[in-house]
């Protein structure tokens, strides 16, 4: 057995002698002995942030970031390069003790995606379940010494899509169709309501698209107001069409020697019905979309068959008590409330 030997270079001389005392050449073998269980000088690593670049969020993620990637991509960097010779790697470690897997190096950058097959054969459990996951990291080499352990770097993943149902409902108040909005409406600015089978979570918010004539579908971001303290019931005011006439405060029709006239807003132009839907979802914190609502109705000027006064017949001019033009008028010609419709 050879002595403890202290740390440092150590020198051996190695000769071969026979049972008469004739010497073989000598044989000189150097090794370094070192039984530090730390690295000399100790190399320092860090976890920057990971990438989420699964679902419908995808971002660079900070220290105590929530997710729906289960297999998110830690980056961080470490103080010097790798000692190949040495077996140097950088390791990955869960909630503090687990070694999770060796982390891929390019000079003193490094990147882990966890993944089913493992290349060191560590506890590697995929995907990653839904709650709080601390990681650290450190180089260790193929002796056992290791470096620093880095700083803690956690992810909260959640996969768990919101569970409100959502109902989404339009009231109008443009006459003769004002109140809950069915398939057809004349106001275009109506109150969208969004209402909630249960209350929205503090991480929740909604997603909101509207398209127009059967056209794509694009995001809005109304300003929502609350109906109620239960945090369940939001609306917001739409502007749909701009050429659509708006008629909520017209100016009154007035008499002449030639009979009476409309002086009110300029007549509408020629307007095609048009198609309107919105499509109205949940999302939380980490991306997850819950179930979709949709309200679909169409944009239209009435109608005017069924709604001149008693004394008006088919043979009535209508021009003597209204102003047409291009094909619309605005009715009645007496007191408030007044629309235009088709005429």
């Amino acid at each position: 057995s050879s002595p403890t030997l202290p740390n440092g270079p150590q020198t051996f001389n190695v000769r071969v002698v026979d049972s008469v005392g004739n010497l073989s050449s000598n044989l000189t073998r150097t090794l370094v002995v070192d039984n530090n269980s730390t690295l000399i000088p100790s190399p320092t690593t860090s976890i920057l942030n990971a990438l989420d670049d699964f679902g419908t969020i995808q971002l660079s993620l900070g220290n105590n970031s929530v997710s729906d990637d289960s297999t998110p991509t830690l980056r961080g960097t470490i103080s010097r390069p790798l000692v190949a010779a040495n077996g140097e790697q950088v390791r990955v470690y869960r909630s503090g003790t687990v070694s999770f897997g060796i982390a891929t190096v390019s000079g003193t950058t490094w990147s882990f995606t966890p993944s089913a097959t493992l290349n060191d054969g560590l506890a590697n459990i995929l995907p990653l379940a839904d709650g709080t996951h601390t990681f650290t990291a450190q180089i260790v080499d193929s002796q056992g010494r290791f470096g620093s352990i880095s700083n803690s770097f956690t992810i909260r993943i959640d996969r768990v899509a919101p569970g409100t149902n959502l109902a989404v409902s339009a009231t109008g108040n443009y006459p003769p169709l004002a109140g809950g909005i069915g398939s057809t409406t004349n106001d275009n600015t109506p109150r969208i309501t969004i209402s909630l089978r249960d209350a929205r979570a503090a991480d929740e918010s909604f997603i909101i698209t509207r398209s127009l004539g059967g056209g794509a579908a694009t995001t809005i971001n109304p300003t929502l107001g609350s109906a109620s303290q239960t945090n369940s019931t939001f609306f917001f005011d739409e502007f749909i069409s701009s050429s659509f006439a708006d008629v909520s405060a017209p100016t009154p029709v007035n008499p002449s020697t030639a009979g009476p006239r409309y002086t009110g807003p300029a007549l509408p132009s020629a307007f095609t019905p048009l198609s309107v839907q919105y499509v109205v979802r949940l999302t939380d914190a980490a991306g997850n979309l819950g179930p979709a609502a949709t309200l679909s109705f169409t944009l239209n000027y009435p109608s005017c068959a069924g709604r001149f006064p008693t004394n008006h017949s088919a043979s009535t001019d209508c021009a003597a008590c209204h102003r047409a033009g291009n094909g619309f008028v605005m009715v009645p010609a007496g007191p408030s409330p007044r629309y235009w419709c088709r005429n």
